[in-house]
């Protein structure tokens, strides 16, 4: 039976200063190896999104993923998250969902494969 995946929950501003420490938390996820769960992100309650924390969470999926592991992203309709994922159509590449269980049936449908 396949490991639940690991949820991190993220809150308030990802700005460029939030985005380093945004990238040290996602490398400690990624970096537990492959025997690690998937990932799933809710970016929910996040206020405030920029391009660089979006570019943060391309490379943790990018890196979970040549480890076998994916990563999904909770962005509901109307959250600061899903108008920049839909600006810059990067939902054509992330796992992107409106809740928790979408998170996981996506998880579970698009499974990621090492490259």
């Amino acid at each position: 039976m396949k490991q639940r995946p690991a949820v991190t929950i993220l809150t308030g501003e990802l700005d460029l200063q939030a985005s380093r420490s945004l990238g040290q938390r996602l490398n400690e996820e990624v970096g537990a190896g492959v025997s690690a769960a998937d990932v799933i992100l809710d970016l929910s309650s996040v206020s405030f999104m920029d391009s660089s924390a979006l570019g943060v969470i391309v490379q943790a999926d990018q890196r979970l993923g040549r480890q076998g592991r994916a990563l999904a992203v909770i962005a509901p309709e109307g959250s600061a998250a899903a108008a920049l994922v839909e600006m810059t159509h990067v939902d054509r590449s992330l796992r992107v969902a409106a809740t928790r269980d979408e998170a996981e049936a996506k998880l579970e449908r698009d499974p990621a494969t090492p490259s």
